[in-house]
């Protein structure tokens, strides 16, 4: 039955089932009960990608078993010793029996590791011989990825850790709450100039990375600082002289852009830092906003003076 069949087959295209919103205890800030520790993350996050393989979500990865034979996918025979070729240590593969004795950075390194391999797959069909399965074929990467995000920062969401899963695949901390809009506003707003969109990118994946430094935060920070003093003249011509003035005393008088002995440096440079370079964002999405309105003020008077019909 041709009917039967296609049926079968668009079953993998159909949207994963949306779950419901979450309940008022469920969306505060200690979501109605304690947050996860390590093992208890670790352990949910081998359920879900659990979850995801018996989907066929890692199938183009792993290969996927059948009574014919195995059938390999791009990690190859042996996949468990691709991981830890490749992550360049043993006892991560497979998830669902190592993930007792994850440490922080073993359990990042395998959400990472499977985000850079998971696939959604399109097409499957039903090998029911010896109750064999259904064997998937046709995998998006895009998709996969999409999906695989969501699942995964369901789960981080929940956990202590204060990680996240970025768009790239890579792990990165969680901003403080109220400034997510600020980052992702700031990051997709039309810059003054050009040349600040790919810096402005880069400050903000190496303040957030999870294997950040404070000399990395510093750097961000003088990234965002050298961005601000190509707008100087703005930052004056709009905001009052005076804090115009006391923005770049920041910038010049602590120990962040220049390291001489009168700097002051007697501050919680994890603290400090954070605040500094959320303060700097803010301005340039302030200068951003600023030009973007000034330049429509522009447009809207030429076309008023303009003689031309």
């Amino acid at each position: 039955m041709e009917w039967l069949r296609d049926l079968r087959e668009a079953v993998v295209t159909i949207p994963e089932r949306r779950s419901r919103p979450a309940y008022w205890t469920q969306r505060s800030s200690t979501g109605g009960s304690r947050a996860l520790g390590l093992r208890e993350t670790a352990a949910a996050v081998a359920d879900t990608v659990e979850d995801l393989a018996q989907s066929g979500y890692l199938v183009w990865a792993f290969g996927q078993d059948c009574v014919d034979r195995f059938v390999e996918g791009e990690l190859g025979a042996d996949p468990a010793s691709r991981v830890h070729e490749v992550l360049g240590r043993s006892g991560l593969w497979p998830i669902r029996t190592c993930h007792a004795s994850y440490s922080v950075d073993d359990l990042a390194d395998m959400i990472e590791f499977l985000a850079d391999h998971v696939r959604r797959p399109t097409r499957s069909d039903l090998h029911d011989y010896a109750d064999c399965g259904r064997h998937f074929s046709g995998f998006d990467p895009e998709r996969g990825a999409q999906v695989y995000r969501v699942r995964i920062n369901a789960v981080l969401r929940r956990s202590d850790l204060r990680l996240e899963l970025a768009e790239n695949g890579r792990i990165q901390a969680i901003v403080p709450p109220g400034l997510r809009d600020l980052v992702d506003v700031s990051l997709t707003t039309a810059s003054v100039h050009t040349a600040d969109a790919e810096e402005l990118a880069h400050a903000v994946e190496l303040f957030r990375a999870r294997d950040t430094t404070a000399l990395d935060r510093r750097h961000a920070v003088i990234a965002l600082a050298g961005i601000l003093e190509r707008r100087r003249g703005l930052v004056s011509e709009r905001l009052l002289t005076k804090d115009a003035g006391s923005l770049f005393q920041i910038a010049n008088n602590y120990g962040i852009r220049h390291q001489k002995a009168d700097q002051l440096t007697q501050y919680d440079p994890d603290l400090y830092l954070e605040w500094v370079f959320f303060l700097f964002l803010s301005v340039i999405h302030l200068t951003n906003r600023i030009a973007t309105e000034q330049a429509k003020v522009d447009l809207d008077t030429r076309a008023a003076t303009d003689p031309s019909p």
